[in-house]
């Protein structure tokens, strides 16, 4: 089936299943808040890569919300700042870090929501990832191999996921107590961030347009034992290249979770994509892992995890001097909370095949990352 008719099927299949609309996302309270967060870290290149090295880097995030009776308004910008160690040192596709950004001050999201019952509307500038594809347990980590999927991040043109945002809409409808599907059409092109769209304001909806639909559900095998599933699907209305160098309408990929709590202290955690073979950067990526707390003290939380990237052998597909096998990330990450405002990360990884860069060796990453929470922050007034 061709992609675009495909999507728009899954889309309608979606939506006919949601038969009950989405309970209310308000919660009782009602007011204006808001929040400063900052994260800053260092990493090097202590063996391997295209040279070894060391940067700063750091990100501040600023956030406001007002929340009435059924009403939802938010907004938040993000400031990253310092160097690339990926960029300069690692070369690897993936990006070692998940804040790792271009240095301008912009406009994440701007929107405005409205739930009626168990349907919930929401407009303005969105970011995809803020809601879709996410995963608790793969959230911990650092690489941005966990973040948004590789066959997103790696195949859509200047994606919807951070630091970006685009002009779209999103409608939600919970089913039953636990199940969750989410639909959005979003502007499929937002720009280059460090030329065309570099503070988040360019609306421009001539290349095409992103369509997204997601089941989600949680299920409950006891207080200990709980599991929560993912299941999308994606397709991009524009032009792509393909193997042969033509130009051809539509890309096209799923994305399948699973987060599963083993007990009070183990969680595992799977994600999959896979797109379209012939036209995709990334044809298909995985990633799994673990997260362990307490290990050494109260609140602190191990993950172990591996990714695996696969490139596209096609130059003409990938726009890379040499053809591109895959990447594999191992990393490994303790997230320890001093206070409830400051939080310390130590962060090692290992890049096996560095894909973004011709001649990069494996590569051998650490790096500290320092969190600072609520530094200004009002509660929400009743």
């Amino acid at each position: 089936m061709e992609p675009r008719r495909a999507c728009i099927a899954i889309l309608i299949g979606a939506a006919a299943t949601a038969t009950s609309p989405l309970a209310s996302a308000d919660d009782g309270a009602s007011g204006f808040s808001h929040q400063f967060e900052y994260t800053g870290e260092a990493f090097a290149d202590v063996h391997g890569g295209m040279q070894r090295g060391a940067v700063l880097t750091g990100l501040a995030h600023i956030v406001f919300d007002w929340a009435g009776d059924s009403w939802r308004m938010h907004t938040d910008v993000y400031a990253p700042h310092g160097d690339s160690v990926s960029g300069r040192y690692v070369g690897d596709f993936s990006v070692v870090s998940n804040i790792d950004a271009v240095h301008q001050t912009r406009l994440h999201e701007l929107w405005a929501d409205r739930s009626i019952d168990r349907l919930s509307l929401r407009a303005g500038l969105l970011a995809a990832d803020t809601e879709f594809w996410g995963s608790d347990n793969a959230n911990l980590f650092v690489s941005s191999a966990f973040g948004a999927p590789s066959v997103v991040s790696g195949n859509l043109p200047h994606s919807p996921i951070f630091p970006q945002g685009v002009l779209g809409a999103r409608l939600a409808f919970a089913l039953g107590k636990a199940g969750t599907i989410r639909l959005a059409v979003l502007d499929g092109d937002g720009g280059d961030l460090a030329s065309e769209n570099r503070h988040g304001l360019r609306i421009s909806l001539d290349e095409g347009a992103l369509l997204l639909a997601e089941y989600q559900s949680i299920v409950h095998a006891g207080p200990e034992h709980q599991t929560g599933v993912r299941l999308g699907t994606y397709c991009h209305t524009g032009k792509f290249v393909d193997t042969d160098g033509d130009s051809v309408r539509g890309e096209f990929g799923f994305i399948g979770g699973v987060d599963h709590a083993v007990n009070e202290r183990l969680s595992v955690f799977a994600r999959i994509g896979a797109a379209l073979g012939d036209r995709s950067t990334v044809p298909w990526s995985v990633e799994t892992g673990f997260n362990l707390s307490p290990v050494f003290a109260s609140g602190d939380r191990l993950g172990i995890g591996i990714a695996y990237v696969d490139l596209n052998r096609s130059p003409v597909v990938t726009g890379t001097a040499t053809a591109l096998r895959h990447e594999i990330i191992v990393e490994g990450t303790l997230n320890i909370p001093i206070t409830q405002r400051l939080g310390l990360q130590p962060d090692l990884q290992y890049i096996i095949d560095p894909g973004g860069a011709p001649g990069a060796r494996n590569a051998l990453v650490v790096g500290l990352r320092v969190t600072l929470q609520n530094l200004a922050r009002t509660g929400i007034l009743r």
